[in-house]
């Protein structure tokens, strides 16, 4: 089957900024890569376990992907080293029954044709990259990007490093917009340096070296629970969001997506407060996606099937499929603005 559509880079960018959005209006964004040899046991919901914590974060974003089994189970091709047109084709294959794509933020420049211009500034690209996580809570973001591209890349795009740090741009976390640049549309400076497998890309030299030395610290108590949790399905593709809501309703919350044979499955992942409340939650979290409408009106059981509801400690695991031309994107999109909308825990 062929899939076309995306998840925005206007509407992520927005919903990052701490607006709501239309969970049945998907957009596009773009992405793409090469192959490298990876050790066999390091799952993608593993490369997210490698992030080091952001200052301050109360809220954040993750996202993540392999870019190849992006590509295999929406029935498109990897994209080739400088082919546009394929990368273009990659990027648009996850919005409609297709497993979704929400790239770095790094990665999102508003115009997919000046790709090009991104990796002669930075030495990384899509083309490049075999798969990837970042955190972001701007202005703090840091991405790690596992593929085809390390020291001599990263070299040959911005000259020598500091130890160990590739700088662009000015002071950290200040924008100038006289310096503007594919890579860089704000004019933001970024801090780059090399990880295990590839490249880390930064708002700040601490969060560079965090990510390269795979410090992990970002992986709180309940972050672990959601994880894991995702992680079972042995995922493609995924986010995860924490929120501050109060009350007993979920507050960091993840869906992941896999293929089972031709059909796109997803995991989503409530976190509530502790064991008690996410185990009161599980009948109305049903309920909820069986019986109630999403915030446009349209009956969540015309937007998707669910399968098994569970509590497992503090979390509610619901698994989902999307028959028929249900689309599996408005999963991103609820956790990206509609979280609030989600059931809380009974007192």
């Amino acid at each position: 089957m062929t899939r076309r559509g995306i998840v925005s880079v206007a509407l992520l960018s927005v919903l990052l900024a701490g607006c709501g959005g239309d969970p049945d209006d998907p957009d596009p964004g773009p992405s793409e890569n090469t192959e490298t040899d990876l050790p066999a046991d390091d799952s993608l919901v593993g490369l997210v376990r490698t992030l080091p914590e952001l200052p301050d974060a109360d809220t954040l974003t993750i996202t993540f992907g392999d870019v190849e089994a992006i590509a295999d189970a929406n029935g498109v091709d990897t994209p080739t080293d400088g082919d546009l047109p394929s990368l273009l084709d990659w990027s648009l294959s996850g919005g409609t029954e297709g497993v979704p794509i929400v790239l770095p933020g790094v990665l999102q420049e508003v115009n997919l044709n000046r790709h090009q211009e991104l990796e002669d500034e930075l030495g990384v690209s899509l083309w490049s990259t075999t798969r990837y996580a970042e955190v972001a809570a701007p202005p703090y973001r840091v991405a790690v990007l596992d593929g085809d591209h390390g020291e001599s890349e990263l070299t040959e795009a911005i000259g020598e490093p500091d130890d160990g740090i590739w700088a662009l741009g000015g002071e950290e976390l200040e924008v100038d917009l006289q310096d503007r640049t594919a890579a860089r549309p704000l004019g933001e400076a970024l801090r780059l340096a090399t990880t295990e497998n590839g490249v880390a890309i930064a708002a700040t030299e601490e969060l560079a070296r965090g990510a390269a030395d795979a410090d992990g610290s970002l992986v709180d108590d309940d972050l672990d629970q959601v994880l894991t949790a995702l992680d079972d399905i042995d995922p493609v593709a995924g986010i995860a969001v924490r929120t501050v809501l109060g009350g007993a309703g979920p507050s960091t919350n993840g869906a992941a997506y896999a293929v089972d044979g031709d059909e796109v499955v997803a995991r989503l992942v409530l976190g509530y407060p502790g064991d008690e409340e996410a185990e009161s939650a599980v009948a109305d979290v049903e309920a909820y996606f069986t019986d109630d409408t999403s915030l446009s009106g349209q009956p969540w059981s015309d937007l998707l099937t669910v399968g098994d509801v569970s509590a497992d400690g503090s979390v509610v695991v619901v698994d989902l499929t999307f028959p028929g031309e249900q689309r599996p994107v408005l999963l991103v999109q609820m956790l990206l603005g509609n979280v609030q909308d989600l059931p809380q825990a009974r007192a």
